[in-house]
This record gives C-alpha cells, sequence and structure tokens, in this order.
C-alpha cells in the first residue's frame, strides 16, 4: 500500500483509537478487566455499552 491509500484513512483510526487511552485508566482504576476496552473499537456503540457498563457495576467501598 502506499502513502495516498493510507493517508485519508490516518484521522479516521486516530478517531477509532482515542478513546481507548482514558477507558484503559478507568478500567484499570477501578480493578476491570482491561479486556472491556476492546469494546471501544467499536465506534460510539462500543464507547457507550463500555461507560454504561462501568456506571452500573456493583462498586465495593473504599477503605480509609
Amino acid at each position: 500500500m502506499s502513502m495516498e491509500t493510507l493517508a485519508p484513512l490516518l484521522p479516521s483510526l486516530v478517531i477509532i483509537l482515542l478513546p481507548l487511552i482514558p477507558v484503559l485508566y478507568i478500567l484499570r482504576r477501578v480493578g476491570m478487566s482491561l479486556a472491556w476496552a476492546l469494546l471501544t473499537l467499536f465506534p460510539f456503540f462500543g464507547l457507550v455499552v463500555v461507560l454504561w457498563v462501568i456506571a452500573f457495576r456493583r462498586w465495593k467501598p473504599e477503605a480509609t
């Protein structure tokens, strides 16, 4: 593949991969499997599902 065919794909790739960084950080912080971050590769729907699961899961009380 030449650069002329890859250049239009780069902005799309960045937009799809951009949510991975904060989602990986959040998943690690709440102690969930990082495999959930793979759902964010599906634009919009995947990110909504991951955030929904994080928001409505049963949370453990923090130790003080």
